[in-house]
């Protein structure tokens, strides 16, 4: 068998395709012509999205191995990747980087804003996985897998069996180093497996699927992730609406997965509480004492609000990329706020981001960043939207995409490479929406 089939004969490369047809011939084109490379690439497709969610470390080494096989795979993949020139997308995601990449001409702390920038290298992924989509059940399944591992592993630390990681100790959250980013991941997966489940034809699979929903929902309880569990009110209902609307799910199966949801959210909650997990716990504090400034829903506000005055000094081209901290060290409400609790200290309150992807892009990058941010999640809305009527998984993928975007509203997910490449991983299977890609996939 040879490694490359140099007979076979290419489908026009440009202009770039747009037709269904012919963006199939694409990428069926690079699989036919490089079938080992196809493999080995799926394999490592499967291993970056089953340790992305695991820790940083693993994430990064997958990212590189991945991304790294792509590249070297380019001679083949070329074809495969013309349609993405289509994609209006992708070209925003680039604005909005060379515009953030631009402010670093004007930022207060060019190292800081290096820093924000490392979150751009998720667009790759885009590149990397598009080629290997059809190969959704394997690609899906892995980061289902992985999270559930990460859930037993943070129950094994919540009931004493494994030591809690070390900035860990009352959110456990597993291999991961921070809990609201974990859990980040745990919707995305949760969301996934309730959207698989309309697509399971075996009583097997519909049992693992559902395992895997109480996997993921506990380690959300545990973790407690109060972004991703508000993202994740909006969009599981969301999601059944969309199935029911697109797929036909009858209103009886969603009266009856809503109480089973409902269900096994009352235990879920119960086994983390009972194993003396206190994220839940502390999640209601903070709630009870958001007028304290140093609890972690008091600060937010504080910095919020901040942030605000930073826009105003700066609307329309921001203070510049890593410039919130700087912005925060002479805002007079932050430091009277430090005044106030000195045990704190302004190292404390002169955070690095105000915890708001939005709020962040509008006063680093101003209105022009803003509007790039809004184009791109307009866009991406729009192929998350044509691609859920094609078939229930990618519902479950568009909802996924959702659930990112609110929660993002309560954290820089952007900036963090490990949680920006979880969004650009879940854009790479709708992106382009088209049916052939994923009819009998």
């Amino acid at each position: 068998m040879l490694l490359i089939d140099r007979y076979l004969i290419p489908p026009p490369a440009w202009p770039p395709p747009r037709d269904e047809a012919t963006i199939a011939a694409s990428v069926d084109y690079a699989r036919a012509r490089d079938p080992i490379g196809h493999a080995v690439h799926t394999l490592l497709g499967c291993l970056y999205l089953g340790v992305a969610g695991l820790s940083t470390a693993s994430e990064s080494i997958a990212f590189v191995l991945l991304v790294g096989y792509a590249a070297l795979r380019a001679p083949n993949l070329w074809r495969a990747w013309m349609p993405l020139i289509a994609a209006p997308v992708l070209w925003a995601m680039v604005a909005f980087f060379a515009w953030a990449a631009l402010s670093l001409a004007w930022s207060p702390d060019i190292a800081a804003g290096r820093g924000v920038l490392g979150g751009s290298r998720a667009i790759l992924l885009v590149f990397a996985l598009y080629p290997i989509r059809s190969s959704w059940r394997m690609l899906l399944g892995s980061l289902l897998a992985s999270m559930c591992l990460q859930s037993c592993i943070q129950l094994a630390q919540a009931i004493g069996l494994l030591a809690p990681h070390p900035r860990n100790g009352i959110r456990h959250a597993g291999l991961y180093s921070h809990p609201g980013h974990l859990c980040t991941y745990h919707a995305a997966a949760l969301l996934i497996a309730v959207a698989w489940l309309r697509e399971a034809t075996s009583r097997t699979a519909r049992t693992l699927l559902l395992a895997t929903c109480v996997c993921t929902g506990t380690g959300l309880a545990i973790a407690f992730g109060r972004g991703a569990i508000v993202a994740l009110a909006i969009s599981l209902p969301l999601l059944c609406v969309a199935l029911w609307r697109f797929f036909g799910v009858s209103a009886r199966t969603m009266r009856v997965a809503f109480v089973a949801l409902a269900i096994i959210a009352t235990g879920v909650a119960g086994v983390a509480i009972a194993t003396g997990a206190g994220g839940i716990t502390r999640g209601a504090t903070d709630v009870k004492d958001i007028a304290d400034v140093g609890s972690s829903g008091g600060s937010r506000v504080l910095w919020w609000g901040a942030t605000f005055d930073t826009f105003r000094a700066h609307p329309l081209i921001g203070i510049g990329s890593g410039g919130t901290r700087a912005g925060f060290l002479v805002n007079p409400t932050i430091r009277a706020a430090a005044d106030r609790r000195p045990d704190l200290g302004i190292e404390f309150f002169a955070h690095e981001h105000p915890h708001s992807m939005y709020l962040q892009t509008m006063s680093e990058l101003g209105l022009v960043g803003v509007a790039l941010l809004l184009l791109i999640v307009a866009l991406a809305a729009r192929d998350a939207w044509t691609s859920a009527k094609l078939r229930p998984i990618l519902c479950g993928v568009a909802a996924a995409l959702l659930m990112w975007s609110i929660a993002a509203g309560f954290d820089a997910l952007h900036t963090a490479g490990r949680t920006a490449t979880l969004a650009t991983a879940l854009l790479s299977f709708v992106i382009l929406p088209r049916r052939a890609a994923w009819d009998g996939a």
